[in-house]
């Protein structure tokens, strides 16, 4: 495989912080290599922040 037949994947992991995923995902799409996937764990167990 090439350098330029590599896939990438962008894996983010939060915990109610939106600002901070924001700023990954800009990060993320901003590179060369544009993720072909992007998957978002956050950890919240359903609660909502109260900012």
């Amino acid at each position: 495989m090439t350098y330029h037949e590599m896939k990438v994947s962008l894996i983010i992991t939060t915990y109610n912080w939106k600002e901070a995923l924001e700023l990954s995902l800009l990060s993320g799409l901003s590179q060369k290599e544009k993720p072909v996937e992007i998957v978002v764990a956050d950890d919240a167990q359903g609660r909502i922040p109260e900012k």
